[in-house]
């Protein structure tokens, strides 16, 4: 199996009636898997749509694939000379969204937001430190929750690391992970907008889509929303694919 080393991706922009459409294809450098992201950006809302799917352009069968997503919110810095905020997943208040929230206290940096990534498809794994990143599998895991009062028990200078095992990937096959970037003034706020993101994506689910050109664009939800957190613009995210031929 190759790897994308020397591979040029290439990235389209589609303006829409609610903001842009950000489309990245890149191929391994033996065409035998293909990667697209769909990035979707909205004027009016505090959250960025991420899908990411997976084609196995090859003849043989790719057996044990793993994906994985690392989100580093390093966003207050500017604002109070610190990389650490608080940390936890928000799996006792809201238990089906998948969602790893970061945020820092008002009394730290006044009229902060609230930061959140989080998966339609809830992930085999994760990690709230660095230990996973380049790797195979997740060990030694850091995990935590936000309690059910919102309160968060980790602070530090940490990131999200998510882990799919998405099985085998026939020749032809595509399958997919259906993400959300978001942002909210309260704990609220955020977890609102992430369920609204959620409820948005198509069925089937779990890891199976349609031919990619078969897609239509998600119709907007208009709301009254005066402030797009500017944290959603500055996220770090690393991305580690790993597979092996059947």
């Amino acid at each position: 199996m190759g790897d994308d080393r020397g591979a040029t991706p290439t990235v389209t922009w589609i303006t829409t009636p609610y903001g842009y459409l950000h489309i990245i294809k890149i191929s391994t450098n033996d065409n035998t898997l293909l990667l697209e992201f769909r990035v979707e950006i909205f004027s009016d809302k505090k959250y960025i749509k991420i899908e990411t799917y997976i084609t196995n352009t090859g003849t043989e069968i790719i057996a044990d694939l793993e994906y994985k997503r690392i989100v580093d919110w390093d966003i207050w810095y500017p604002l109070i000379g610190d990389y650490d905020n608080y940390w936890g997943m928000d799996d006792i208040r809201m238990p089906n969204l998948n969602l790893a929230v970061a945020f820092v206290k008002t009394t730290i940096a006044p009229g902060t937001v609230y930061i959140g990534f989080a998966s339609l498809e809830p992930p085999t794994d994760y990690d709230l430190d660095w230990d996973d990143y380049m790797s195979r599998g997740i060990v030694l895991p850091e995990k935590f929750s936000i309690r059910s009062d919102g309160a968060a028990p980790y602070l530090g200078d940490y990131c999200v690391v998510y882990d799919w095992f998405l099985g085998t990937l026939r020749p032809g096959e595509t399958k997919a992970i259906h993400m959300v970037y978001a942002a909210g003034d309260t704990l609220e706020e955020l977890e609102n907008n992430v369920e609204e993101v959620l409820s948005q994506y198509r069925l089937p689910v779990g890891g199976i889509v349609l031919p990619i050109e078969t897609f239509t664009l998600t119709t907007p939800h208009l709301l009254d929303i005066s402030l797009i957190a500017v944290a959603i613009a500055i996220i770090a995210t690393s991305i580690v694919l790993s597979m092996k031929n059947g």
